[in-house]
Order: structure tokens, then C-alpha cells, then sequence
């Protein structure tokens, strides 16, 4: 009966003894750290409007000329800044005639002394034409509601044929 006891009592301390045993070696994590990236990306914005949808000139076939203008009012965030140019729809800027044989030649810095030819300037200032693009102004900075007033010039010779001519520019503001 002392033999069962003590296996009893053994069997009783060894549970304890288990029970005693630490438990690091079998510990549950409780905490875990990962990193994340988080990044911002603020793209540069730009917006323009025009004062005028159309710009319309009248002058007789003798030799005339006229000026009109439109306000492009620029705003963009872009701390490089922007470019204000306008494309022309005629391949090479001229103003065509209802009857395409018909047409006024884009003079650019040469309308002073053109007998016949449309032009655009800015601050008094003729643009060139590169292709179908004029280049008309540009700013190192960040804009807030930046106005650029554009003067069309209009010069015909008592040989112009009448019509209607026309092209369509097309604005584009673009950040730098």
C-alpha cells in the first residue's frame, strides 16, 4: 500500500512539477510590427479661360487693317510654371477662304511691313509660327488667375480677293 502512495504522491508531484515548468519556451507572440510605404503624389494642375469663344474682323478689300483681342486667364499650382500657346487648324496659319484657293498668310513679326497677312502679338510683341504652333507666353512660377491679352492683326491689299477666311486656334496651357 506504501508503493501505491508513493506513485500516487510521485504522479502528484510531477503534475505540479509540469506545472511549475516555466513557459517561455512555449510563449505566444503578442505583438508583431510591419512598415508601410504611404506616399503622396501631388500632380502639377493647370486651367485656362478664354474671354471669347470667336474672334471676328471686318475690313474692306482696299487696304485696311484691324485688331481684336482675346484674354487667356491662366492658374496653375506647377511652381516651374507654364506655356500658353495656340495651334492653328491650317497647316501652316494661313486664314483660308471659303474658296480654298483663297487664302491670308501668317506674317508673324512681319506684319509691319506685309502689304497682306494676319498676325498675333502679345505685349506688342509679333509671334512666330513653328509649323502650326505659336508660342505666345510663358512663367517661371506658380500662376494665380494670369492674364495674357492677345491682339489679332488683320492687313489686306487692294488685291486681296474677297471672302471669308478663317482658321481655328486651339489654346493649350500647359505647366512646365
Amino acid at each position: 500500500m506504501k508503493t501505491k502512495q508513493m506513485f500516487v504522491g510521485l504522479g502528484v508531484v510531477a503534475a505540479l512539477g509540469a506545472a511549475v515548468v516555466p513557459m517561455t519556451s512555449y510563449a505566444v507572440t503578442d505583438s508583431d510590427s510591419k512598415a508601410v510605404n504611404v506616399q503622396l503624389s501631388v500632380g502639377s494642375t493647370i486651367t485656362m479661360a478664354l474671354d471669347s469663344s470667336s474672334v471676328s474682323a471686318a475690313v474692306l478689300t482696299s487696304e485696311s487693317s484691324e485688331d481684336k483681342t482675346t484674354v487667356a486667364t491662366v492658374t496653375s499650382n506647377s511652381a516651374s510654371g507654364y506655356t500658353l500657346s495656340a495651334e492653328t487648324s491650317s497647316s501652316n496659319g494661313a486664314l483660308i477662304g471659303e474658296d480654298p484657293d483663297n487664302t491670308i498668310a501668317y506674317v508673324g513679326a512681319n506684319y509691319g511691313s506685309a502689304s497682306e497677312g494676319w498676325a498675333l502679338s502679345v505685349d506688342d510683341t509679333f509671334k512666330a509660327i513653328s509649323g502650326k504652333k505659336i508660342s505666345l507666353a510663358t512663367s517661371d512660377n506658380v500662376a494665380d488667375n494670369e492674364d495674357t491679352t492677345v491682339t489679332y492683326h488683320f492687313k489686306t491689299a487692294a488685291t486681296t480677293t474677297p471672302d471669308v477666311y478663317t482658321t481655328t486656334l486651339t489654346y493649350t496651357a500647359a505647366v512646365k
